[in-house]
């Protein structure tokens, strides 16, 4: 069976959770021990991949907690969902196939279409029908002169070796294209604390062409994390502890009182203020933009300028920004918002408040 999974969608900072499989047989769920699954390529739900379970004896069709005439496989995890990435769909009869003969492939940078492969080279017995639900993936183009003259000069400086700030960050990001962008922090331990021995890297992913593109908290998913993690292990010297992570994100939102143009109805620009100000504070967020990056300052008097910019926009009031740094309780009305911290992203999750100044 094929799961697929909205990548991303899983809480990197959640604990992993073992899926607990069982199959229906006489109106009880039955356990599956470890040995009844024989693959299971998607991480604990993490990604999208294949599990292919052998079903025991104790299974029958003849069910009426649940629509009988079908074979029921249940998969569950009990506590801390969040931990899991959130599904697309479930196919199947699915098996993987890897593209032999590359010579005149076109499609290796950005994968093959879905529904791009409908049949088989060769005719197969039993099979009625040949689906490809998804687009393919772990494709890379082939290597350009400049690529190779830069991967070959950052070899030559790093030894594949990880010993300064600019080693680790430009060996994961070759290691992983998924990566945008890496941070590395010098005596930094992963809840960014000061610790002698220790080396933080925050990453913010690539998410420019996926779904998770449009996210006001954009994050490495877990899978990817704990694949970084086991990567520098082995670059690393055994004196450091070297750890990856997510940004912290630190909230921020406006409030003010707005008069728009006449012949603008208040209740329907309002959202488009919204809107307008969103794209504004997190560029990210939206397709097209740039990608996150970290740090940075948010002035108010910009903020206010570019409202005022706005041809429907007659005149503003009584405009505040608020900014709730990392271990704070609560958001404080500033004149300039700025991270609080090294690797923490603002970013506008908290609602604005917008108001009639008529």
């Amino acid at each position: 069976m094929l799961f697929q999974v909205r990548d991303g969608t899983a809480d990197p900072s959640s604990t992993r959770r073992e899926i607990e499989w069982s199959v229906l047989g006489s109106n009880h769920w039955h356990p599956l021990s470890a040995e009844k699954i024989l693959l299971d390529t998607t991480n604990g739900f993490l990604v999208s991949g294949i599990v292919r379970i052998l079903i025991p004896r104790t299974t029958t069709q003849l069910n009426t907690l649940l629509e009988p005439g079908f074979t029921w496989i249940r998969a569950r995890v009990t506590s801390q969902t969040q931990a899991v990435c959130r599904f697309l769909s479930v196919e199947p009869n699915a098996v993987p196939v890897t593209l032999v003969d590359a010579t005149a492939a076109t499609h290796l940078e950005s994968g093959l279409p879905a529904k791009s492969i409908a049949t088989s080279a060769l005719p197969l017995r039993g099979v009625k029908e040949i689906l490809q639900p998804y687009a393919s993936f772990s494709g890379a183009a082939p290597e350009n002169e400049s690529s190779f003259r830069k991967r070959i000069s950052e070899r030559l400086r790093h030894r594949n070796r990880a010993s300064t700030a600019w080693d680790f960050e430009h060996l994961v990001l070759q290691k992983f294209p998924r990566i945008y962008k890496a941070q590395t922090l010098n005596h930094t331990d992963r809840f960014l604390n000061r610790n002698p021995g220790c080396v933080t890297l925050v990453l913010l992913p690539d998410a420019r062409s996926s779904e998770s593109a449009i996210s006001l908290t954009p994050q490495v998913d877990a899978a990817t994390v704990a694949e970084i993690n086991d990567y520098l292990a082995t670059i690393s010297s055994s004196f450091v502890t070297a750890t990856a992570i997510n940004p912290v994100f630190e909230p921020i939102h406006v409030s003010f009182k707005v008069a728009f143009r006449p012949g603008n109805p208040f209740a329907s620009y309002r959202e488009i203020l919204r809107q307008d100000i969103q794209a504004y504070l997190a560029p990210w967020a939206h397709t097209g933009g740039p990608p996150a990056d970290f740090g940075g300052l948010l002035y108010r008097s910009a903020i206010i300028a570019f409202i005022d910019s706005l041809s429907y926009v007659d005149y503003i009031t009584d405009f505040l920004l608020f900014h709730q740094a990392a271990g704070a309780s609560s958001a404080a009305a500033v004149q300039i918002a700025s991270a609080s911290k090294p690797g923490t992203l603002l970013t506008p999750t908290a609602p604005h408040l917008i108001t009639s100044a008529t």
